[in-house]
């Protein structure tokens, strides 16, 4: 729909042709009514001249037949010129030019009539001048109807024209009308729009303030907890620890090694909570330092050698000959993700061994660590939602082994922060084997050989 500015032209120019149109038509109309104004005087003209000779002709012809004579009197004669000089004089004298004509020509044969064929040629002559003029008036009769005919065809035409440009103005102003309508409306629902999205814009930056404000209080919880659990724990394995260097029976020392093992557990079972809380709200970071990772990779694996010895397992760390010791990145996360493969690679394998072997790929920069164990493996259905927090197979290993179903889902997000993908691999009855491949960063003009 063309907008009301861009009608305007369009309707000024319409405007302005039906104005011409219409003076045009006025012009010529006025010019064709003075013309058959004019043919209607010349008409009445004639047909008073048409009558005033017919009179004469009459009155002749009526003395004529009363009088016995052949030739007409003197006096009747002279009174015939009279009256046909005179109307042949008026006529001459017309402006009307066939008129003037006419009246000359028949003054141009009567010469004075004195014989009687003289005066059959003069009332030939007023004959003819009679019959000239019906068929002149017949041709003004037909140009006069011609001429108002064509007068009430161009009148209609004008009067369609009219119509027509008058019509499409009233259509363009409904258009305009309707369209300065809508716009009001689309103007309107804008505001409205407006006036919506600044409110939504509002409570989103309310929501957002509130998870932030959220957010942070989670953070401060957390922190809060880690510190007023892990301390207690802390303390506890403390004193535990000083309390085996005293001199103690065998039943004291069975007890408070009991109690040490306990406090392990669960001060265990309280960093899962609390790391896989920070790493599933998004709030983790990386710490980037410079740490010597074979030692870093000893660490972690030494404190599962004890309890792997203590259920008849041969523990086996497997680094490679080309495996850098110097590195940059998180050693706390790597350790940890290492104490939750390690841990499950323990407590779920009842003989054989378990072995931890390191990897390095220099030109992808990759660090590869595979824990693998001789355990009783995982079912195939089981393996696809083996890493979802809080999974731990079938009902009976929870049953058997206790723990959260943590382990592998916070591996999992360790690695994922450390650019890095986590995958398993099982044969029921046979082992599992996890690896984890993480980006890392190295130093090779340190690098051991």
């Amino acid at each position: 729909m063309d907008s009301p500015e861009h009608n305007q032209p369009k309707t000024a120019w319409k405007i302005l042709l039906l104005g011409a149109l219409l003076v045009g038509f006025s012009v010529w109309t006025v010019a064709n009514l003075v013309a058959v104004q004019r043919m209607r005087g010349a008409i009445e003209v004639r047909v008073g001249w048409l009558a005033g000779l017919q009179q004469i002709q009459a009155t002749l012809h009526a003395q004529m037949t009363s009088s016995a004579q052949v030739v007409p009197p003197p006096e009747v004669v002279q009174a015939f010129r009279a009256q046909l000089d005179d109307q042949l004089d008026r006529m001459s004298s017309h402006p009307d030019d066939e008129l003037a004509g006419m009246a000359l020509q028949a003054q141009a044969r009567l010469a004075a009539p004195a014989t009687e064929h003289e005066l059959s040629a003069g009332l030939e002559t007023l004959t003819g001048l009679i019959g000239a003029l019906r068929s002149s008036n017949r041709d003004l009769s037909v140009q006069l109807g011609k001429s108002w005919t064509f007068i009430n065809v161009l009148a209609f035409a004008a009067l369609l024209l009219a119509a027509a440009t008058l019509g499409s103005m009233w259509l363009n102003h409904r258009r305009a009308v309707e369209l300065a309508r809508a716009r009001r409306a689309h103007r309107s629902s804008q505001r409205q729009l407006g006036e919506a999205r600044n409110l939504l814009e509002k409570v989103q930056a309310e929501k957002s303030d509130a998870a932030l404000s959220a957010e942070k209080l989670k953070e401060q919880f957390l922190s809060t907890l880690s510190h007023e659990l892990r301390t207690p724990m802390h303390g506890i394995m403390g004193m535990t620890e000083l309390a085996l260097l005293t001199e103690l029976n065998e039943e004291q020392s069975e007890y408070l090694t009991a109690a040490r093992e306990s406090a392990r557990s669960l001060l265990q079972v309280i960093d899962s909570i609390l790391d896989y809380a920070v790493l599933a709200s998004g709030r983790a970071w990386l710490v980037d330092q410079e740490f010597d990772l074979h030692a870093c990779l000893s660490d972690a694996f030494e404190p599962f050698c004890a309890a792997a010895e203590a259920k008849d397992l041969k523990p086996s760390l497997k680094l490679d000959a080309h495996l850098p010791r110097k590195a940059s990145g998180d050693a706390a996360r790597l350790q940890r993700l290492l104490t939750e493969l390690l841990d499950n690679a323990v407590k779920f394998t009842e003989h054989g061994e378990i072995t931890l072997e390191a990897r390095f790929e220099s030109e992808q920069q990759q660090l590869e660590l595979v824990v693998r164990d001789t355990g009783q493996g995982i079912e195939p259905e089981l393996q696809r939602e083996i890493f979802e927090a809080f999974r731990q197979g079938d009902g009976s290993m929870r049953a058997r082994h206790g723990g959260l179903g943590l382990g592998l889902a916070l591996s999992a997000q360790i690695a994922e922060l450390m650019n890095g993908k986590i995958a398993l691999r099982s044969d029921p009855g046979q082992g599992t084997e996890v690896c984890a491949r993480l980006r890392i960063e190295t130093q090779p003009a340190l690098s051991s050989s």
